[in-house]
């Protein structure tokens, strides 16, 4: 099954048949900075990131893909090289779809266009946000916020709210600009104070209310 149950599946089945699925193993490069994109992709399962990488050497973390998001397209929107690289955090199995055949499917579905533009519509808010927590909040509020934007409802709990997979700490500190251990004490007293707890795979957020008056 291809997955994707979020989107229209008239243009997803189209798609599938344009493109091929990839299994790509933790830690591949999936898109070098600096490249012209051929290919558009969408996740279907497993989640990459995209990182800036300086003549240095240094990295910056940039944004993340997860299952349903498209990733290659601004490339193909902007016609300009990828500005960052794309690497698979976890195993992930994504559908490739060759840029020509992708363009021309997005002039003729309205229901692709209307899912891309949503989809960069969902980035630059978050980009935004950050940018704007980055000058406003401490960095343990940055922390709080980012928990709450990884959060999801708990099904049989709507008062809760469950971060699944449990966020590598390096990976959260790097999204928000601080330190490993900032994030580590700031978990740590959300954890005493019976905002949050650590279940196996994920966190559970008891009260997300007073997890956003962290938010300072």
């Amino acid at each position: 099954m291809l997955g994707l149950e979020a989107f229209d599946q008239d243009w997803v089945a189209i798609l599938r048949s344009y493109g091929r699925i990839r299994n790509i193993p933790a830690g591949e490069l999936i898109l070098l900075q600096g490249d012209v994109s051929k290919h558009i992709g969408i996740v279907i399962s497993g989640y990459a990131s995209a990182r800036v990488i300086s003549e240095h050497g240094d990295e910056t973390w940039v944004d993340q893909f997860y299952a349903d998001d498209f990733f290659g397209h601004i490339s193909l929107l902007t016609q300009t090289p990828i500005d960052f690289e794309i690497r698979a955090e976890v195993d992930l199995k994504a559908l490739f779809v060759p840029i020509q055949k992708f363009e021309h499917l997005l002039i003729s579905k309205k229901a692709l266009s209307i899912d891309l533009a949503q989809d960069l519509a969902q980035r630059l808010k978050t980009m935004t946000s950050r940018l704007v927590e980055a000058v406003t909040l401490s960095s343990p509020g940055r922390v709080c916020a980012e928990l709450l934007r990884l959060s999801h409802p708990v099904g049989v709990d709507p008062d809760k709210l469950v971060i699944r997979p449990k966020p590598v700490f390096i990976d959260l500190a790097l999204r928000i600009n601080t330190t490993r251990e900032t994030v580590s004490r700031t978990v740590s007293q959300l954890q005493k104070s019976g905002i949050l707890s650590r279940e196996p795979g994920a966190f559970l957020i008891h009260k997300p209310s007073e997890l956003q008056a962290r938010m300072k």
